[in-house]
């Protein structure tokens, strides 16, 4: 039997399978939800996850908060109508020894982006802007120079802005202070673009930042109530809110971070600065009634006209016809040949993670109270293995061609940096080295694609005619669905 300290008991649920299922297992609180009070409940019996399958997802929450390496988490795994498991882990404050409450409020991070790009997509449907509008439309005074920034790029990530996270010295100045707002975006605003609009992708908080600016100038409303009441409201979230840190929040579970003895208490930070990029708070359960709202039954729920829904979760292609695998707020993956659709959140004291598997219309939020620890989507990636079963390994073959030519070395801009990546042809096969560690060898997909994991590369071809037999790449694209580097040739 696991330790108590890691898993809590739900009282007031008897009765469900799930509880029951837990209950021979020797351990307390699997129990499943209130149907009366969970917006994930029907009044369809409940499925239920398998002794093994509880088994396994105790021991994925426990592991990093018996290691030292978490706080607490609370985590959702909701398919269709049927709440397979709401659970809590370890404690919401170390200090206090206060166990992670129901319905525990975490500060979500990142997964906010996909209610700011939700709330623009309602805008666009009532014609109080448009995805094409130039970002000057609603900004005026936004230094672009002859460039058209438009708002559809602010919500993919392909405007070329310079990211204020990636400012590591400003950030951290920043970060615990509270300025007026428009403190940041005079700051960024005056850093060169990374890139021309649209031509890469880089995972970019400043055009969320923006967003959440063009949100309020063509809604009349603050970002904050504009969530809360059209967002928040139609989904029925009660226990979500816009993060304060000077604000008393029911179930509020403190942030951590680890050090060498250790887990501290997380920096301050004003939520001034993450804004509609990353300052929403919420709860595992009020996150899965968004994915009903959001997804439906997989082709869209009652929050966005089925046309906005699919423009949220259908990625545009770059200006060259380059495609991408970010949409709008949400990452489309791959599953088994069917899509998954999510997004993580990394914030001070926090990781989260929410995703949704369409086929099997299974929804998995994990939040945890410590950043730097232990991974959110790591967590519910064996969850949803778990429950779905390890999907197939991607099928691979030989590469038979002669790997030379795409040797060489290829650098451009990645997320705050210049990105420098070595490949090598050893044994007929291509190697990558990006300095993050071993190089990786990677996996022909065909043509002139390859992969390492979930990363793809791409070589382009020189068209310019010169470039010679022994070299005719001059660009390796490089996909991390976050984002699309566009790296030069610069061989010497």
């Amino acid at each position: 039997m696991r330790s108590e300290r890691f898993r809590h008991s739900r009282p007031g649920w008897p009765g469900s399978a799930l509880a029951a299922a837990a209950l021979a297992l020797g351990v307390a609180g699997c129990a499943g939800p209130d149907p009366a009070s969970d917006p994930a409940s029907s009044d369809s019996s409940p499925a239920s996850l398998t002794a093994d399958q509880i088994d396994a997802t105790h021991a994925i929450a426990a592991s990093p908060i018996e290691a030292g390496r978490a706080a607490g988490m609370s985590i959702a795994v909701v398919r269709g109508t049927d709440t397979l498991l709401i659970e809590e882990f370890g404690h919401a404050d170390l200090e206090l020894g206060v166990l992670t409450p129901p319905d525990a409020v975490y500060e979500v991070g990142s997964v906010t982006k996909q209610f700011t790009a939700a709330a623009v997509l309602l805008l666009q449907e009532e014609g109080k802007l448009s995805l094409d509008d130039p970002l000057t439309r609603w900004l005026p005074d936004y230094p672009v120079g002859d460039r058209t920034v438009t708002v559809r790029q602010l919500l993919d990530h392909t405007s070329g802005i310079k990211g204020y996270t990636e400012m590591e010295h400003l950030w951290a100045e920043l970060a615990p202070l509270e300025l007026p707002r428009d403190t940041l975006v005079t700051l960024f605003a005056a850093e060169p673009f990374d890139f021309e609009p649209g031509t890469a992708m880089t995972y970019n908080n400043s055009g969320y930042f923006l967003a959440g600016l063009v949100i309020e100038a063509a809604s009349g409303m603050s970002y904050e109530d504009f969530v809360e009441e059209r967002l928040f409201g139609a989904a029925g979230m009660e226990d979500s809110r816009y993060c304060h840190k000077d604000e008393l929040t029911p179930n509020r579970a403190k942030g951590y971070e680890p050090g060498d003895d250790g887990l501290h208490p997380a920096p301050y930070l004003d939520h001034q600065w993450p804004y509609a990029a990353g300052s929403l708070c919420s709860t595992v359960r009020d996150l899965v009634a968004w994915n009903q709202a959001l997804h439906g039954d997989g082709e869209g729920g009652g929050i966005l006209t089925p046309e906005s829904y699919r423009l949220m979760i259908t990625p545009e292609p770059l200006l060259d016809g380059t495609d991408l695998r970010y949409a709008k707020g949400l990452a489309i993956t791959d599953r088994d040949g069917t899509p998954r659709i999510g997004h993580g959140g990394g914030i001070f004291g926090y990781v989260t993670d929410l995703r949704y598997v369409p086929s099997e219309d299974l929804s998995i939020a994990v939040l945890i109270n410590t950043a730097g620890g232990a991974s959110s989507g790591g967590i519910a990636g064996q969850i949803e293995d778990v429950v779905l079963g390890a999907p197939a390994e991607p099928a691979t073959a030989p590469f038979e061609g002669d790997p030379s030519p795409y040797a060489g070395r290829y650098e451009g801009p990645a997320r705050g940096q210049r990105i420098t990546a070595t490949v090598a042809a050893e044994d007929g096969q291509l190697t990558i080295d990006t300095g993050g560690g071993e190089p990786a060898t990677l996996s022909w997909r065909g043509g002139d694609e390859f992969a390492d994991g979930r990363t793809l590369y791409r070589f382009i071809r020189d068209d310019s005619g010169d470039a010679g037999a022994t070299a005719p790449f001059n660009e390796l694209r490089m996909d991390v669905v976050s984002g699309h580097f566009v790296l030069r040739r610069v061989d010497p």
